[in-house]
This record gives structure tokens, sequence and C-alpha cells, in this order.
């Protein structure tokens, strides 16, 4: 085993020898991350033409929004549907809700929300709840990935009415997840 990897560190050794200096400092930066397992998986990818980087799971990370704490909050009274004329002024105008987050939302209040940290995801592509729901727990915490529905209602004030959407979500749909239900709601 000794001799082949003197054979091969040879041979590198002479390949190195041959290279431009603008490659070969390309060649060290890759010899310091081959430390990391992962990076050869990824190489030995990209030697098969294979992208060891393409995107995987439903899910991008799209920053993190830092609530303040909510008091008490009647749900029913702020998420429920509306008709145009009330989402033009509507703090948070909502055209269109679920059949579940509707039954969830009636008649419910909730008690005050501490100030919290959320993440916003995109969905790279269309999927049901239970996906989506998994994904979010990965190996986190059952806690880490609940918000209540006044710390949702909070970031979405945030983003304004539709029209200021696009840019921070670049996507017509938005993702909550209040109490381990997956909603989502049309921006148009």
């Amino acid at each position: 085993m000794l001799t082949m990897a003197k054979d091969m560190l040879g041979t590198a050794v002479r390949k190195l020898v041959t290279l431009p200096a603008a490659t070969l400092g390309i060649v060290c930066d890759l010899l310091e991350k081959l430390a990391d397992q992962e990076w050869v998986a990824a190489l030995k990818q990209f030697l098969r033409k294979e992208n060891p980087w393409v995107a995987t799971g439903l899910l991008e990370d799209a920053g993190t929004i830092t609530i303040p704490a909510v008091p008490a909050f009647d749900v029913s009274a702020r998420f429920h549907e509306m008709t145009e004329k009330e989402r033009k002024t509507a703090e948070v105008p909502i055209g269109w809700m679920g059949d579940d987050a509707k039954r969830l939302v009636k008649g419910l209040i909730e008690p005050e929300a501490q100030d919290a940290s959320l993440t916003i995801y995109r969905l790279r592509k269309a999927s049901v709840d239970g996906p989506i729901i998994t994904e979010l727990r990965g190996e986190r915490d059952e806690q880490a990935i609940l918000t209540t529905w006044s710390q949702m209602y909070e970031m979405m004030k945030t983003q304004g009415h539709a029209a200021d959407w696009r840019p921070r979500l670049q996507s017509g749909w938005g993702i909550g997840c209040p109490n381990d239900m997956v909603f989502s709601m049309l921006v148009k």
C-alpha cells in the first residue's frame, strides 16, 4: 500500500509542476477542502460529470425575520378571506384560505406569544403539506418548526400588500406552519 501511495504521490507531483500558477492556486484550495469528506464525495460526483451541488429537498432558506412579542390574538378576526375592496385597505390582505385553515381559525384566540425568529422558505416545487412538514422537522426539535398564528400575521404585515410580496418571496405563494399545519396563500 505504501508503494502505491508513493507512485500516486510521484504522479501527482509530476503533474502539479506543469500547471500554471493560477491553476496551482485552485488545486491548493481544493486540496485543503478535501480534508472534509463532503468535499471528497462532491469531487467524486464532479469527476463522473454529475453536479454535486444540485439543490435537493422541497424548501430553500430565504432568510430570517424577527417578530416582536404579540399580545393575545383573535385569529379568526384577522385570518379570513377578504373581498377585493377589503384587501385594498387591510393590514394583511388575504384573498384565499384553504378549508383546513378556515376550520382551524374559527373562533380561535391565542394567548400572548413571545418574540421569535422565523425562517422564511421558498418552495422549490409544488408539494402537498406532509412532505413539507417532514422536511421542516428534519433533525430539529419539534418546537423549532412551530409558530403561532399571531407570529405569522406579524410576518405577513412586514410583507405589505400583495404587490410588495413578490420581491421578497419571489413567488406567488407564501407558506406558514402555525401549530404543525402548513398553509399556503396565493399572492396576486
